[in-house]
């Protein structure tokens, strides 16, 4: 399509609509040639299937879905220049498969993600939301802009899928879930290779099952699907963002509520790094004769803070059950303290397949080391008990820590720690390089984050102090386009990127992170309320500067 300068003047506009063909699915267009004033002279495009209507530029690519187009040219001023050409060809992005085998991985990468997701089906299908995905039978894969006939610009988009032929996934274990057995406890690390384990609902269906996850570090490659691979859930790491969740409390790991009936936990590869732990249970018959639901302890959280542990019986009914997750090996974490009111009827203490411990008020216990991943504690009718939980890897140096960290800082556990060993909370507002500079006047620099376990616990940290909201941390491609630490250059060996980050935009150069612990890139010119410096040990004569 091709304007000229003859006879078009100044206030002219023209309209022209392009009837949809048949049998196409997409089309993608861009300006060939462009010769005129950009400030003054606006070539717009709306596809009927959508209220928006996008103004097209030189040099960028857009795809629509193949319903009719309105294309419209409005000047403000004369036209001087020659006008401009429309470029609109058929774009294929719906593909079928055709694979010999009827089990097929499919794994996903995009360049950026502007406003754009992807359906894969054929039935209910599923909603692209990750890296990952498990198909079997015949599938298909649909492109499409948000709202749904929405228009895409698709220039620098890079989409690259790899599909893997694989054998059916092997079964390794079954978990049955029922009136008589009321929860159900699995390391899924010890899930191979392209397995699965099922979880099955026998209940009615007006009862509630709770998803607790636990690990030592990360989350590995582990995916939540409902029925038999019929719709994927989530990433495990990501399945708190993708379900119902219920509220947090004090010591719980992090869970929620997957509503369907049948579920299955695959694994693509057997993580044999980490510590990854499953826990489900029946709400209501697990905590109908206790006055308190949050009986699922985490002992990371729970010993970090050398937490206290309190649990109190004064329900009318039965013995109230509390669980213990442990994702630390060879008896890290150890209780002591412990403390009963109970004369009559002693505390006991369950492993996986046996009774380990009883006691009363009448017996002193010093210390119980956690040596298995799982434990049961059973609190009779009207009994209170209480623990504080010690990790020995960061109470081994911890007077050291706290004589070396300067006044007002928050000391790092050794056990999780990388260069840096205090934390410097601040809540005021500042752009990315004040906080920077801020930092360096109490002779440290915005926090570096080396590992999953630091990252969590400097976000869990923050939720703890000031509740809501997002912090800088000291990550930034502003000089090369290269993710690097800001205090010594080198670029970033860990990161928690939240979906769709980081963005591809040259202007978002720089990273805060949530209280959940996700990566965003942001404009690093815009204030932010938050920021967390990391700061050198042996300065507590120096003063903070507010």
């Amino acid at each position: 399509m091709w304007y000229t300068s003859n006879g078009i003047f100044k206030g002219s506009h023209c309209i022209q609509r392009m009837i949809a063909i048949p049998q196409i699915t997409h089309y993608v267009f861009w300006f060939k040639t462009f010769y005129m004033e950009e400030a003054y002279d606006n070539v717009t495009v709306q596809n009927l299937g959508s209220f928006d209507i996008v103004k097209m530029s030189p040099g960028h690519f857009y795809i629509a879905p193949a319903l009719d187009l309105i294309l419209q040219f409005d000047s403000d001023g004369s036209i001087t220049q020659a006008g401009f050409e429309v470029i609109i060809q058929e774009y294929e992005v719906e593909g079928q498969s055709d694979c010999e085998s009827n089990w097929v991985s499919i794994h996903y990468n995009i360049s950026y993600t502007p406003m754009i997701d992807f359906i894969i089906g054929p039935v209910e299908g599923f909603y692209w939301n990750s890296i990952r995905l498990v198909v079997h039978g015949d599938f298909y894969i649909k492109m499409f802009g948000y709202p749904f006939y929405g228009i895409i610009n698709a220039t620098d988009l890079e989409i690259l899928f790899t599909l893997l032929r694989i054998p059916e996934p092997k079964l390794i274990d079954s978990l049955i879930l029922n009136e008589t057995l009321t929860y159900a406890f699995y390391d899924l690390t010890t899930i191979e290779n392209n397995s699965y384990i099922k979880i099955l609902n026998e209940l009615p269906e007006n009862q509630i099952i709770d998803y607790f996850f636990v690990t030592n570090n990360t989350y590995g490659l582990f995916d939540a699907y409902e029925g038999f691979f019929e719709k994927r859930i989530s990433l495990v790491e990501n399945i708190i963002k993708s379900c119902v969740n219920f509220k947090d409390r004090q010591f719980m790991p992090k869970g929620c509520i997957i509503p369907s009936r049948d579920n299955l936990i695959y694994a693509e590869e057997q993580d044999k790094n980490n510590k990854v732990l499953m826990f489900a249970r029946i709400r209501y018959l697990e905590t109908k004769s206790c006055l308190f639901e949050h009986n699922v302890i985490d002992t990371k959280l729970l010993s970090k803070v050398n937490g206290t542990l309190t649990m109190t019986n004064n329900g009318t009914g039965e013995p109230c059950p509390v669980y213990i997750l442990n994702p630390f090996r060879n008896g890290r974490i150890y209780l002591d303290s412990i403390w009963t009111n109970s004369a009559m009827y002693p505390i006991e203490i369950y492993n996986e397949t046996d009774l380990v411990l009883t006691f009363t008020k009448f017996d002193k216990i010093n210390r119980f080391s956690l040596e298995t991943t799982f434990y049961r504690i059973i609190v009779p009718v009207g009994a209170s008990f209480t623990a504080v939980a010690y990790d020995t890897e960061q109470n081994l140096t911890e007077s050291t820590v706290n004589s070396t960290c300067p006044d007002g800082t928050q000391k790092v556990p050794p056990s999780i720690r990388g260069k840096w060993r205090c934390l410097l909370f601040y809540k005021y507002n500042h752009v990315f390089s004040d906080a920077e500079m801020l930092c360096k006047q109490n002779n440290g620099h915005l926090i570096s984050v080396e590992n999953g376990v630091l990252n969590q616990y400097i976000a869990e940290l923050w939720h703890s102090l000031y509740g809501s909201g997002s912090f800088w941390i000291g990550v930034t491609n502003v000089l090369d386009g290269v993710w690097r630490n800001i205090d010594d250059g080198t670029n970033i060996t860990y990161s928690n990127w939240d979906t769709g980050y980081p963005v591809n935009n040259s202007d978002y150069a720089c990273v805060h992170v949530t209280n959940t612990g996700v990566w965003i890139n942001a404009d690093c010119n815009k204030s932010r309320p938050l920021f967390v410096c990391g700061v050198f040990e042996n300065e507590n004569e120096k003063e903070l500067v507010l």
